[in-house]
């Protein structure tokens, strides 16, 4: 259970960092080398982007000076500094090389200085100097592509995009769009010298009737590159067209299903609405009481219920995205006694049987059953491995679009019914054969809008898109109103990325695919609306997660735990309040959920310390450990080390953890050395539990 208080035991000697002495046996004092090293200044302080430059300072110390670092941009990066001479009062030499790049050094001015440390632990840095980055020579204009799309709907949002290329790296473009100015957003492919030479711009312009009446408009885009050339793409008639009428059609709901159903038990009712734009909500009411919203899975709406013995008037009541209700037939559902259904579905063979590398296709079966078929899934075995796909149910017919690789896939369905019988089709070869076009390659990938229109404030959803591509897509990115929100993973067909939205609203959501020969393609724009916070038990992977606390629940009631819920599908435990706070301030984002939604969680390990926050050590251990990725534990052997890493209250920085949660970690190399762990990156590389467990 969280949060239990721990005994604490807390001792700051220097017995604490492995001389192996009893806690209360007497240390004899050696006379101690208190005097730190003389660090020089670094040199040089100038160099040309792109070019490599030997950092160097002059050291020495009274005893020796044993490691050196240099500190770029105020230790936003760390170098090891090589060590030469003698490196005591005769002095010594510590240089390090590094390449004037874009992760390292882009062009402009940055602070530099060397941190050193002697044989007793003494450190020291030297004077901060400014070393400036210049940029090559470049005279070369960068290459601007024409403006894409050329058509959109007065008052609507478009993505107008375009490429470019340059010999060093372009750093802005505008589109100029009936002579007003709009910033576009790059988005880069290639980097030679760490800089990008080639990508596309983009930008998210509301197409109102008074800034752009019906008719055609010139657009063009301008770039920049980083050493003030500047060029224009070709101008581009963009037409737009008059607004589509507003959606005034409400979705059709079908009757409810199944009619029948046991007394007392509880049973999945569903519904299949269509709509002319897309259903975002649906209800289901017995008569005109209202029994909750239902679920959506790939077009299914469903509704777990438990009827009395009797006839029931249950109908459903859909809503799509412009607010139109559609109202489905009162159907009468009689719950009864208990009917033994042992007959398994019926399910045919997969079609079609053949393919193209990289091209959409809809497999389909059909299926049968004496009750009702309620889900069936398309599963596929290749040289790549094994995967099941959900497939959506339609009059008997079940379906599934995928991309394939190269090469030949078994495929086969299984389906299963209301009493949980499952059927299985034969399994099928399915050929997916190349189709490689003669010539250049000038065709653009096919891009379709985001699957999702709806997700819940704070809450990460998944947004994915369909595309495909004579030859094969390469990459895709995500936009959300227009900003570059990181590229997708890509699998079969799909591209998907995680995303959170943090506030409530609507946001305009798109995907930029581009194939192996540069040719892009952005999507449609799809409207997500996102809502309020989701009702109890429905929350994602994570999220925080308790109990709903009955009336007058004592401190140690077990509805008082917080779980954090993982990717993995399984809730971890909090061992102490202490661990908690190392990765969240409050307990603001904590949801409540049902019972038999926190017990479908498997109990997974426990959460660890986050890397690098703390310092902690066993109450029956006389050593401190730091905390690095994964819960490994690594010794740090001085205080000096540990002074480094928290300064002079390093001895505040320690907890206590009791050994029953030893074997919750596992033991890594010691820190010897301050350049052996760096607390500030390991809290940086691991942003979230689930990329700690």
């Amino acid at each position: 259970m969280i949060f239990r208080k721990l005994p604490s035991i807390r001792v700051f000697s220097s017995v604490l960092f492995g001389l192996g002495l009893s806690l209360a046996m007497p240390v004899a004092v050696l006379a101690a080398d208190t005097t730190p090293p003389a660090v020089g200044s670094i040199a040089p302080l100038t160099g040309v982007y792109g070019s490599s430059v030997n950092f160097y300072t002059g050291v020495s110390d009274n005893t020796l000076v044993t490691s050196c670092n240099l500190y770029v941009d105020e230790g936003s990066i760390i170098e090891a500094m090589s060590l030469s001479g003698p490196l005591n009062q005769s002095g010594g030499l510590a240089q390090v090389e590094m390449l004037l790049g874009a992760g390292t050094f882009p062009v402009g001015n940055h602070t530099v200085k060397a941190q050193c440390s002697d044989a007793a632990g003494n450190v020291t840095f030297g004077a901060t100097k400014t070393f400036v980055v210049t940029a090559p020579s470049d005279t070369q204009k960068p290459t601007v592509g024409a403006v894409t799309p050329t058509t959109g709907a007065s008052g609507s949002q478009v993505i107008f995009y375009a490429s470019f290329s340059d010999d060093f790296g372009v750093s802005s473009c505008n589109l100029m769009a009936n002579n007003t100015i709009n910033g576009m957003t790059l988005q880069h492919y290639a980097s030679p010298v760490g800089q990008p030479s080639s990508g596309s711009a983009s930008v998210n312009l509301m197409l109102s009737s008074q800034a752009f009446p019906v008719g055609t408009h010139v657009f063009k885009v301008q770039c920049f590159d980083d050493a003030g050339n500047w060029a224009y793409g070709a101008n581009t008639n963009v037409t737009v067209t008059a607004a589509a009428p507003a959606d005034t059609t409400a979705p059709a709901v079908p009757a409810v299903t199944p009619t029948t159903v046991t007394t007392n038990v509880a049973a999945m009712i569903s519904v299949q609405p269509t709509d002319s734009v897309g259903v975002v909500s649906c209800a289901l009411y017995e008569d005109s009481d209202s029994m909750g919203a239902m679920t959506n899975n790939s077009g299914v709406w469903t509704k777990s219920v438990t009827l009395s013995a009797g006839a029931h008037n249950l109908h459903a009541e859909c809503r799509d995205a412009a607010n139109n209700i559609g109202f489905g037939a009162n159907t009468v559902v009689t719950a009864g006694s208990a009917i033994v259904d042992s007959a398994a579905p019926i399910v045919g063979t997969v079609s079609p049987m053949s393919a193209t590398l990289n091209a959409m296709v809809s497999y389909s079966v059909t299926y049968s059953d004496n009750v009702g078929v309620v889900a069936c899934q398309l599963h596929e075995t290749s040289s790549a491995g094994a995967t099941s796909y959900p497939m959506t149910l339609s009059n008997g017919t079940a379906s599934k679009s995928l991309a394939l690789s190269i090469g030949t896939h078994q495929l086969r369905v299984g389906c299963n019914d209301a009493a949980s019988n499952f059927g299985f089709g034969e399994w099928v070869t399915v050929t997916v054969s190349s189709a490689v076009p003669q010539g250049p390659d000038t065709t653009v990938p096919s891009v379709n809008q985001i699957a999702q229109s709806s997700a819940v404030v704070g809450s990460m959803i998944n947004l994915s898109a369909t595309y495909s591509d004579n030859v094969g897509v390469t990459a895709c990115t995500l936009y959300v109103n227009g900003a570059d929100v990181g590229n997708m993973s890509l699998s079969n067909g799909t591209a998907s990325k995680s995303y959170t939205f943090n506030s409530v609203g609507n946001y305009n959501a798109s995907v930029s695919c581009r194939d192996a020969a540069g040719n892009i393609k952005m999507s449609d724009v799809r409207t997500v609306t996102v809502l309020t916070a989701p009702p109890i038990g429905s929350v994602g992977p994570g999220s925080l997660v308790k109990l709903v606390c009955p009336s007058g629940a004592a401190v140690d009631h077990g509805c008082k735990a917080v779980y954090y819920y993982g990717s993995d599908g399984k809730r971890h435990a909090f061992p102490n309040e202490r661990i908690y706070f190392t990765w969240y301030t409050n307990f603001d984002g904590v949801k409540e959920v049902s019972d038999s939604f926190m017990f479908s969680l498997g109990l997974g390990k426990n959460v660890t310390y986050r890397p690098g926050v703390k310092m902690v050590k066993f109450t029956t251990v006389p050593k401190v450990y730091a905390v690095s990725k994964y819960g490994v534990l690594r010794w740090v052997t001085s205080e000096a080390i540990a002074t480094a890493y928290y300064g002079s209250t390093w001895n505040k920085q320690i907890d206590d953890l009791s050994d029953a949660f030893f074997t919750n970690y596992s033991f890594g190399t010691d820190v010897n050395l301050i350049s052996d762990y760096n607390p500030a990156g390991e809290t940086a590389a691991a942003t979230t539990i689930d990329a700690n467990l």
